[in-house]
């Protein structure tokens, strides 16, 4: 250390007495200032547009395809976009310096609820035209503005061939699809419960669901009373005064729409006496201590131990229709550990309910409407009520009378994830993919995938192993029309695979409008009347729109496999990678690898990359009531509008992990980045 002061001193002196000497010596050079001028920034930028250009027609013999998620078009970036798309260029640009020819055309979702939303606001828009016409004006204003600010952050890709789901091209090839779809049977239209959002009068697929594990119910224990008996519950009944089966609910509002009780074949129940009323009531054996506790003033005691099959035969009243009697069912879906081992079946608010009825041909009775309210067929009382409000409330009052116990409980329950409000599930005529039907063939070719980081292989298969089938139909204006009509007199669905290319071929020159606005007479050509023997008063045509995932889940096909986009040559052409954040397992990966196996027999990608969220810098998520957001304008800004300190925060981040960015981070990148700069800057020793 004391040599090493004695030669810098010597230095300063030399220095002072004789001046710098950089002129003698072989130092380099470097134009760097500590924030690279806007100007250069563009400059190269541009180059490597027209670098990305030239290399599209190149005879290099390896390809890269790099199919592009689309994110949706309904406002500005935020932290996970820039996430997203600077991962997907240090891609491209990693292929291209190991001799590939790369192609990546960026893309948008540009139909669904959040841009109708958005585009309808605080207007007084009603007709469908009019609605789309604000929704395609709102979609087209922030593709270009999104467009702008990927091509700023220096993103390289097809810029000037870019794809969005309302293209003229892209829905005519979609509807094509949705005709093949249906012609190989894995398309059909039925009445089913389905999800239901209430605030947005729409029917919502599976993987448009969250579950909020704090949302709060009020629930009920009601009791039934035994009308016919079995041989084995017959023997008990002489002795008291009525026999009740006690039945537990979270959602009181559906007893209305009561069908029958199901029971477990496999399990014990057993008949406890009230040694207040003298009444027997009937639950599964694991529950009846439960019971003793929740009626502790009725000092109930066991006088039988019966089977589940016992129960067959048995007959109830109605819960709220008293001329009426009800079966007990068994069914494989009740369940000791859940409930009184007696379950409320309400065929119009449950599969499993709705499957039990079909087998048992019982009635389907729908009390709600599409707003999610009590229709008048259910009583004045309830009439107009929300069944997710006052009308669960009122529901619950009028229920009193059979109510045993009632407490409020915190339990995981289904919301739309656009919304963020609770949903139903209610009986509506739907169109639905078949994944039953490809969830086999889906599963083989998904194992050929790799996937990176390897730990999310497992991820995809809820989302494609014994799924429900998939409901595609959506109530709303924006989007691509499905294009059938149906038969006014039984309501029947005419699906016309000419009719469909014909629309196809349509859409394909003049877009979707013509759908809603054309009379029959004007949108069906006269030789298909005489086809079907009908005329325009026969029927009546859909007014109903394709699911967004179902838009984006066809891309593959619409964009690299057609003449439209893509500047490679196509062939069945199957992309390299899907690049996105792990909740595209349920969404968008796993609609495009089901579409995909339906129509070509084969996955539409080799490997998926996958990353985390963004989050905060304390791993909370980025929101506007925490106010730790940091969009990708503001950190640029910050940093003299640098745009390279953001692509190093990219480049720091863990795919495998939640991405942070805060203050901290944002810090950590930009003193790493100055301090290399500052290395090659101009300097004199």
């Amino acid at each position: 250390m004391h040599e090493i002061f004695l030669f810098s001193c010597f230095i300063k002196c030399f220095v002072r007495r004789y001046g710098v000497y950089t002129s003698t010596t072989n130092n380099p050079r470097f134009p760097f200032t500590v924030y690279p001028k806007l100007s250069d920034v563009n400059i190269i930028n541009s180059k490597w547009n027209t670098f990305y250009d030239h290399q599209l027609v190149s005879t290099r013999p390896h390809k890269y395809v790099l199919h592009d998620g689309p994110p949706y078009a309904n406002g500005e970036l935020h932290a996970g976009h820039a996430l997203n798309k600077v991962l997907k260029d240090i891609s491209l640009r990693l292929k291209l310096l190991n001799g590939y020819t790369v192609e990546f055309i960026p893309g948008w979702d540009c139909h669904g609820l959040p841009i109708e939303l958005k585009a309808i606001g605080n207007s007084n828009l009603h007709s469908p035209n009019e609605i789309r016409r604000a929704a395609s004006l709102l979609a087209q204003k922030f593709v270009g503005i999104q467009k702008n600010s990927f091509q700023e952050w220096g993103v390289i890709g097809s810029w000037a061939g870019y794809y969005r789901t309302m293209d003229k091209c892209f829905q005519a090839v979609e509807l094509q699809a949705f005709s093949d779809l249906h012609s190989k049977g894995f398309i059909y239209q039925s009445s089913l419960p389905v999800y239901w959002s209430t605030d947005t009068k729409c029917a919502i697929a599976e993987s448009e669901l969250e579950y909020n594990s704090e949302h709060k119910s009020s629930s009920i224990y009601f009791k039934v009373n035994l009308t016919r008996y079995s041989n084995r519950v017959e023997k008990n009944t002489g002795k008291y005064s009525s026999v009740y089966g006690i039945v537990w609910t979270t959602n009181a509002w559906t007893v209305f729409s009561n069908e029958a009780i199901a029971y477990d074949l496999n399990a014990i129940y057993v008949l406890l006496q009230s040694q207040f009323s003298g009444d027997l009531y009937l639950v599964s054996k694991s529950f009846s201590n439960r019971l003793k506790s929740l009626l502790s003033g009725e000092k109930l005691h066991q006088i039988d131990e019966i089977s589940g099959d016992d129960l067959n035969g048995c007959f109830y009243r109605h819960p709220t229709r008293p001329s009426r009697e009800a079966p007990f069912l068994p069914s494989s879906h009740v369940s000791e550990s859940m409930g009184t081992g007696l379950v409320h079946i309400a065929p119009c608010h449950g599969k499993d309910d709705f499957d039990l009825a079909k087998r048992h041909n019982l009635s389907l009775k729908l009390f709600v409407d599409e707003s999610g309210c009590f229709t008048e067929d259910v009583g004045f009382e309830l009439a107009g009520l929300q069944v997710l409000g006052k009308g669960n409330t009122s529901a619950i009052k009028l229920l009193e009378p059979i109510t045993v116990h009632k407490e409020v409980i915190t339990h995981s329950y289904p919301y739309d994830w656009r919304t963020k409000k609770p949903v139903i599930i209610r009986l509506s005529d739907q169109w639905f993919v078949d994944t039953e039907k490809i969830s086999s063939l889906a599963m083989e070719e998904y194992e050929k995938v790799n996937v990176l980081p390897a730990s999310h292989k497992h991820s995809m298969l809820p989302f494609i192993s014994n799924r429900p089938s998939w409901c595609i139909s959506r109530q709303r204006a924006w989007g691509v029309p499905i294009p059938v009509l149906f038969k006014v007199d039984d309501k029947s669905p005419i699906v016309d695979h000419d009719l469909i290319k014909h629309i196809a071929s349509r859409v394909a020159s003049e877009g979707c409008d013509f759908w809603f606005s054309e009379t029959l007479d004007q949108l069906i050509p006269e030789h298909f009347w005489k086809k079907w023997s009908l005329t325009s008063s026969d029927v009546y045509k859909s007014t109903e729109v394709f699911d967004v995932w179902f838009d984006s889940g066809l891309s593959w096909l619409c964009v690299l496999n057609s003449n439209n986009y893509s500047r490679l040559p196509q062939s069945n052409v199957i992309a390299d990678t899907y690049l996105e954040g792990h909740d595209q397992f349920r969404g968008w990966f796993s609609a495009s690898l089901l579409l995909s196996v339906a129509l070509t027999g084969s996955s539409p990608f080799k490997n998926l990359v996958v990353h985390g969220f963004v989050a905060d810098s304390d791993g909370r998520k980025m929101s506007k009531s925490l106010g730790n957001g940091v969009t990708p304008k503001e950190l640029i800004a910050s940093q003299n509008g640098c745009i390279d300190i953001m692509r190093r925060w990219v480049c720091s981040s863990s795919l495998d992990s939640v991405c942070r960015l805060g203050s901290k981070e944002i810090n950590q990148n930009s003193n790493g980045y100055k301090a290399v700069r500052r290395q090659l800057s101009p300097h004199n020793l």
